[in-house]
């Protein structure tokens, strides 16, 4: 690490010390000024992702970035140009797909013969009213910050092109509840496979947060919490591991490897992945507003 920016100068210096870089700020542009600096880590409020991501993309850098890429359509269309203009490689924080369990299931379906259906259930009960994921300016609210993740999980397993996207919210007197984060959205795809996500805050922190189920061609797979896969009808078995695997380590490191010069890995999230992943999240959105099903056209 060469070095830490953060926003208050006492916080960056804390950080720098902790992990040994050379030297802390708390203007980001200073970094991107570096020439002794390839790759930038933003982990930044949602609001950050986009311009960060711009202005190191214009600097050189190679970017990982947490979720999501952008909060809104025009700058997922910035962000794109910047990425592709510049030719950096960029990766985004999808660590789910390399969860092992996950692996497993995602070369089970690599070559069905059918369309496939997937219920992807979030029980998200610590996403509380009060948390900064639902401020509007910084957060954009649960399905922008959080619901990509199962959108690009979908979007990976299923391998094609969204056609439309519905959703459904529900209807609470209680104000302590957002009904925008309490959400049904279904996404067809281009090959006629159809995803559910089942996104809600309203559940109990005692129960599992995630469980996928897939059926195709005969057979189902079911990855609960990342802890353990059910396979009936296809060829793999079940495995159940000792402790939750979500891939995060797993991500970092292939991206590593391919800024190493290593041949980019087929899962590695894509900037196309993760525009295509906020654009589930805003469509969603849109459908919330509208009550209508939203074609997959957002101009670029």
């Amino acid at each position: 690490i060469k070095a830490i920016v953060t926003q208050t100068g006492g916080n960056a210096k804390k950080i720098a010390e902790e992990y040994g870089a050379e030297y802390c700020t708390t203007d980001y542009k200073e970094v991107l000024k570096d020439e002794n600096i390839d790759m930038v880590v933003i982990a930044t409020r949602h609001d950050l992702h986009a311009p960060i991501i711009i202005d190191a993309a214009n600097a050189g850098k190679h970017v990982f970035v947490e979720k999501p890429i952008a909060m809104n359509y025009e700058d997922c269309k910035r962000v794109y140009d910047a990425v592709t203009e510049n030719k950096i490689n960029l990766t985004i924080g999808f660590n789910r797909r390399f969860s092992p369990l996950a692996q497993r299931a995602k070369r089970m379906v690599e070559k069905r013969k059918n369309p496939l259906m997937i219920t992807y259930r979030v029980n998200s009960a610590g996403m509380k009213k009060g948390h900064w994921i639902n401020d509007p300016v910084e957060g954009g609210g649960a399905i922008i910050g959080e619901g990509c993740h199962f959108f690009d999980f979908c979007n990976w397993i299923v391998g094609r092109e969204p056609l439309r996207i519905y959703a459904e919210m529900i209807s609470s007197n209680d104000e302590s509840i957002v009904d925008a984060n309490n959400v049904i959205s279904t996404i067809r795809y281009e090959d006629g496979s159809v995803a559910s996500v089942t996104y809600t805050t309203i559940g109990s922190e005692s129960f599992p947060k995630e469980r996928i189920e897939i059926f195709v061609d005969k057979g189902a797979i079911a990855i609960d919490d990342f802890k353990e896969l059910i396979v009936g009808g296809l060829d793999g078995k079940g495995e159940k591991l000792k402790t939750i695997q979500k891939g995060q380590f797993n991500l970092i490191s292939e991206y590593a490897e391919l800024l190493k010069g290593k041949e980019s890995c087929y899962d590695l999230p894509s900037v196309e992945d993760g525009i295509n992943a906020t654009v589930c999240s805003l469509m969603t959105l849109d459908s919330l507003k509208t009550g209508k099903p939203q074609k997959w056209e957002y101009g670029f």
